[in-house]
C-alpha cells in the first residue's frame, strides 16, 4: 500500500512509484491493499535494458559529438564534467535499485500508520509551484538536449525526435528523481509528527480547566497516556528519518557533488570557444535547482519540527502541573535528534548549508577566473583522439 498523499507532495505517490519503475530504480510492485511490496522480475529486466541502451546512446552520441568539437580549457574541463555527469546519472538507479527492498518497505510501513490528514478532494497537484517547476525545468532540458543530441548524430526529422526525445526525457527524469522522491518521502514523516501533536494538543486542551488544571485524577493519567503516545510517534519519524537518509544517502551525496562540480564548470565554459550554450545554461540550472532543492528538504523537515515543538511548549506553558510539565519536556527533548537534518552524520542539508555551497562555488570560480584563464589555441576532439588512438 502507498502512504497517503498530502498537500505538500509535488507529485501523487502512485505517479512517483510509477515514474521509478519506468526509470528503472525502483523494481517493486505496490499494490493498493495492505498487501506487502512484491519484487517484480519484469521490471528488474526492464531496468537492466534500459541502463544497457541509455549507456549505449550516450556513448555513441558523445563520440560523435565530442569528434566536431574544438577542444579549449573551459570545453575540456566542461567534457570532463560532463562524463562525471553521465556517470553520477548511471549509477544512480543502480544505487536505489540496491537500496530499493529498503525503500519499498518503508514506504509500506508509512502507509499503515496513522496520523497524516489526506489531502482535499479538490487539489489540483499538478497545478502545484513545485509540479510546475519540475515540469518547466524537465521540458527545458528535454528540448535541448534532443537538440543537441540530434545534431551531434546527424540525425534530424521524425526518426531523431522519436529517438532522442525519449532518451532526454529519461536523462532529465534521473537528474529531479532523487530530489523529488527525498522531498515527498521526508515531507510525509513530519506532516505525520505534525498531526499527531496537532491531535495530542488537542486531546490535552480538552481536558484542562481555563486556569490550567487538571478537574480529575483520570484527566491527568489521560493527558499522560497521550503524550506517550506522542512519544512513540516521535520516535518512529526519527527511525523512518534514519533508514531514509541512510538508503538515500549515497544518491543525495554523488548528486551534490555532481550539482557543485557543474555550477563551478558550466560559467568557466562560457568564457572559451564552447558551440552548445543552451545545453550549459540548462545544465546550470540544473545544477542551482539541485543543490537548492536539497537543502530546502532539509530546512523544511527541520522548520516542521519545529512547528511541533511550538506546540508543545505552547502546551507546557498552559499547565500547571508539574508531572504533566516534566512529561512534556521530556517529549520535547526527544524531539531534538529532529532539529538537525544530518545525512548519516557527514553533513547537514538546511539554508546555511546552502550559503556554504555557494560560497565554495564563488570561491572557485573566483581563483579559475583569476588563475586559469582560457588559453592556447582550440583543437578539433577528433585530431586529439587521433592522436590518443595510435599512441
Amino acid at each position: 500500500m502507498l502512504p497517503p498523499d498530502t498537500s505538500s507532495n509535488p507529485l501523487p505517490w502512485r505517479v512517483m512509484v510509477t515514474v521509478m519503475q519506468v526509470q528503472g530504480s525502483f523494481p517493486y510492485k505496490i499494490y493498493a491493499t495492505s498487501d506487502h511490496p512484491t519484487f517484480s522480475l519484469g521490471i528488474f529486466l526492464w531496468s537492466i535494458f534500459l541502463q544497457v541502451f541509455m549507456f549505449a546512446m550516450s556513448f555513441h552520441g558523445a563520440l560523435a559529438f565530442f569528434s566536431e568539437v574544438e577542444l579549449d580549457l573551459g570545453t575540456t574541463a566542461f567534457i570532463s564534467s560532463a562524463v562525471f555527469m553521465m556517470v553520477v546519472l548511471s549509477l544512480t538507479p543502480i544505487v536505489l535499485g540496491v537500496n530499493s527492498s529498503r525503500l519499498a518497505r518503508l514506504l509500506h510501513d508509512m502507509s499503515v500508520k496513522k496520523g497524516v490528514s489526506p489531502p482535499p478532494s479538490s487539489r489540483c497537484w499538478y497545478c502545484s509551484p513545485q509540479t510546475l517547476t519540475l515540469l518547466i525545468i524537465l521540458s527545458l532540458y528535454t528540448i535541448v538536449n534532443a537538440y543537441m543530441s540530434m545534431n551531434a548524430v546527424g540525425t534530424s526529422g521524425y526518426i531523431g525526435v522519436l529517438l532522442f526525445l525519449p532518451i532526454s526525457l529519461t536523462s532529465g527524469v534521473s537528474y529531479l528523481l532523487p530530489g523529488t522522491f527525498s522531498s515527498m518521502l521526508f515531507g510525509l514523516m513530519t506532516r505525520r509528527l505534525v498531526a499527531a501533536t496537532e491531535d495530542t494538543v488537542s486531546k490535552v486542551s480538552m481536558l484542562l480547566a481555563p486556569d490550567g488544571s487538571y478537574k480529575r485524577e483520570s484527566d491527568v493519567e489521560a493527558a499522560m497516556l497521550a503524550l506517550r503516545d506522542l512519544d512513540a510517534v516521535i520516535q518512529e519519524v526519527e527511525d523512518q528519518r534514519r533508514e531514509g537518509t541512510r538508503s538515500l544517502f549515497p544518491v543525495i551525496s554523488m548528486f551534490l557533488l555532481m550539482a557543485v562540480l557543474m555550477a563551478i564548470v558550466c560559467p568557466y565554459t562560457l568564457k572559451g570557444h564552447t558551440p552548445f550554450y543552451g545545453s550549459i545554461f540548462t545544465i546550470l540550472l540544473i545544477a542551482y535547482y539541485i543543490l537548492g532543492s536539497f537543502c530546502h528538504l532539509g530546512h523544511t523537515f527541520v522548520g516542521q519540527v519545529s512547528v511541533a515543538e511550538r506546540m508543545l511548549k505552547s502546551l507546557r506553558m498552559r499547565s500547571k502541573s508539574l508531572s504533566f510539565s516534566v512529561k512534556v519536556s521530556q517529549v520535547v527533548v526527544s524531539l531534538s535528534p529532529l532539529l538537525t537534518f544530518d545525512m548519516c552524520g557527514w553533513y547537514r542539508l538546511d539554508y546555511a548549508s546552502f550559503l556554504g555551497l555557494i560560497n565554495t562555488v564563488v570561491t572557485y570560480l573566483v581563483i579559475i577566473f583569476q588563475v586559469g584563464g582560457i588559453t592556447g589555441d582550440p583543437a578539433p576532439f577528433s585530431s586529439l583522439w587521433n592522436t590518443t588512438s595510435q599512441a
